[in-house]
Parts: C-alpha cells; sequence; structure tokens
C-alpha cells in the first residue's frame, strides 16, 4: 500500500517542482486589473523556481492529475473478475509491477508533451486501480471466515498509513536533489523491487504454498 501511494502522489508533489506558476491577471470589484506580486517565501516566487521546466497551463495540471483517476475507475470491475479466474496475487503484482514501469519513464513521457504523461498516469491509474480488488480476494483466500474483517481493517489501515507515508517522503526526496526527476526512479524503483519480493514468496491462495501445512490450511478454510 505504502508502495502504491509513493508512486501515485509523487507527481502530485512534483507538479510544483516540474511546471512555472503562472501569474494571472485579477480583476477587482473597482473593475482594475493588476498583476499579482510574485511571493517571497522561499522557492515559492516564479523567480526562483529553478526547477521548473514546463509552461503548462492549471488546467492542463488538474488534466494531468485526474487522467489518474480515469484509469483508476475503468481497472476495478475488471480486476476483480480476473482475480478469481488467476488469482489476486498476480492481479495486484501486475498492477504494482505496471505502475512501477510508468514511474521510471514519468520524466520522459513529460518531456515529450503533456498529453503522453497524462497516457501514463492513466495507464498507472489502471495497474494501481487493481489493488483493492486484489486484495479483496487474497483476503477471502487467507483469512479464515471468522477473522475476514478483521484483516480487511489491517489492510484498509494500510491505505492511510500508506496515504501519510508518501507526502512526507515525497517532499523528503523533492528537496534532496537540484532537479525533480529523481523521485519517479526512486519510487519505481522501489517498487520493483518489492516485486522481486512478492513473486517468489506470495501465492494467491494457502493451497498453493509450499510451506503451509495441511493443518494450516484446513484452518484457514474452514475456522
Amino acid at each position: 500500500m505504502v508502495t502504491c501511494y509513493l508512486m501515485r502522489g509523487s507527481l502530485v508533489l512534483a507538479l510544483n517542482e516540474m511546471t512555472f506558476r503562472i501569474n494571472k491577471t485579477v480583476e477587482t470589484t473597482e473593475k482594475h486589473q493588476f498583476c499579482p506580486m510574485e511571493e517571497t517565501a522561499a522557492g515559492k516566487g516564479p523567480a526562483e523556481q529553478t526547477r521548473a521546466e514546463f509552461h503548462w497551463s492549471q488546467r492542463m495540471q488538474h488534466s494531468v492529475i485526474k487522467s489518474f483517476y480515469v484509469g483508476y475507475l475503468i481497472a476495478h470491475l475488471p480486476a476483480g473478475m480476473i482475480s478469481d479466474t488467476i488469482g489476486g496475487k498476480h492481479v495486484y503484482g501486475g498492477g504494482i509491477l505496471l505502475s512501477a514501469v510508468i514511474s521510471l519513464i514519468t520524466p520522459f513521457l513529460a518531456h515529450l508533451s503533456p498529453y503522453t504523461l497524462m497516457g501514463g498516469r492513466l495507464i498507472q491509474g489502471f495497474g494501481q486501480g487493481c489493488m483493492f480488488p486484489s486484495t479483496s480476494a487474497l483476503v477471502a483466500k487467507w483469512a479464515p471466515p471468522n477473522e475476514r474483517s478483521t484483516m480487511t481493517g489491517i489492510v484498509q489501515t494500510g491505505v492511510m498509513f500508506g496515504n501519510a507515508i508518501s507526502y512526507a517522503t515525497s517532499g523528503f526526496i523533492l528537496g534532496s536533489f537540484p532537479t525533480w526527476d529523481p523521485i519517479f526512479y526512486i519510487v519505481g524503483v522501489i517498487a520493483l523491487l518489492w516485486c522481486f519480493g512478492w513473486y517468489p514468496f506470495f501465492y494467491s491462495a494457502p493451497g498453493n504454498h509450499p510451506f503451509v501445512s495441511e493443518k494450516e490450511k484446513t484452518m484457514i478454510e474452514t475456522q
């Protein structure tokens, strides 16, 4: 969960460093027009944006962010159906792997155009949209019937924890490098390392796990 939210939240924070702020002409009630003063707080004034590279409108930036949630929404139903067919392990792991690849190529997509970045974020959202349906399938297989609600609560706690950790960690990473792109490489590599641990050691059901005893399998399935 933490890995998912690291990849999800990194772009939201990085956009502030990637794009130049746009001073809008403000119209007052007296019909006078003026441009707001540049902010002087550290790192907030347009003149101090040494890492900014893109002149994207606010609408374009919002579209880049929202594109993630389009893919996220689309993925839920097919992810649940596929999890029931091939197992939650492959759907969950595949979603993280797809998100990791998109994170690693995000700087490349951004330099091509905001539209390619939107496409990448849509795909990344699709990958992460597999998270909850596949998690539900895994809980149904691994948690004993009388403990499934507790297990689901633990999983949901990971969502809030991941959300909190992601913003704190992303902000720290952004402030530790002279450019904005390392954050995408770092979180992408973290996600790939997670995948290397997930695929060899996790199974979609206890019946498939070579190290779960018959007694444990019976307990999980019947308790």
